[in-house]
């Protein structure tokens, strides 16, 4: 029972035995949780990229949702008023002073509209209130066509027709609101504001003019 015969090898102990099957055990583990992990790992990557892809396309509808709204507001103020949309263009020869008059009038404006409508007594008053305030949109954007007219005069033929250089103008006017920061709180605001400032100019000093113009005249398409 002292020494072993010649040529064979020792019996594992239970220890031995004991950390092998440990070992196997714990790798047959490590590979059924990494198998089941891949396909986790897989749907969350393709959750993501969905979610991706559709916050991709809500940008992509809303920036041209707003890029036609624009110019179909611009175009509609050419139709119906095209003396009224020359002259706001004929004024934004001082695009400061119309936006200094729009910011002045304004400001004011929507700060007691905003109050006014989270104090109201009722939702029917709040709505209401709401509703005057984005009416103040409209005169802001039939001045503001006045500055797509200017814009699309110096890139139109001689003698184009208004709406067609309103259309030309507003074309390029638009995607100047996409680039951020510089677009959404300088060009915009400052067009916006303008637009208002210029509006008012011209509703108040010729409003019987403007509108008899407009009234009797309609460009050609």
């Amino acid at each position: 029972m002292g020494a072993l015969a010649p040529g064979r090898a020792a019996a594992p102990g239970p220890a031995a035995t004991s950390r092998a099957t440990t070992a196997c055990f714990g790798s047959a583990v490590g590979w059924i949780a990494f198998a089941g992990a891949v396909p986790a790992v897989a749907r969350r990557t393709q959750g993501e990229l969905a979610m991706i892809m559709a916050d991709v396309l809500m940008w992509f509808f809303i920036v041209a949702g707003a890029y036609l709204a624009f110019v179909s507001y611009w175009l509609a103020c050419a139709a119906l008023f095209p003396s009224v949309v020359e002259e706001c263009a004929r004024r934004y020869a001082r695009p400061l002073a119309a936006a200094g008059l729009g910011l002045v009038v304004l400001l004011p404006l929507v700060v007691i509209g905003v109050v006014a409508a989270k104090n109201a007594p009722h939702a029917a008053a709040g709505a209401l209130l709401k509703g005057a305030l984005l009416s103040l949109l409209l005169p802001a954007l039939l001045g503001s066509a006045g500055l797509a007219l200017r814009i699309g005069t110096g890139l139109s033929e001689q003698g184009a027709p208004l709406v067609r250089r309103v259309l030309r103008g507003g074309a390029v006017l638009t995607p100047t609101f996409l680039p951020p920061f510089l677009g959404w709180f300088i060009v915009l605001p400052f067009v916006l504001l303008s637009g208002f400032g210029v509006a008012l100019i011209v509703l108040r000093t010729s409003p019987h003019r403007t509108v008899s113009a407009a009234e009797s005249s309609a460009p050609a398409i």
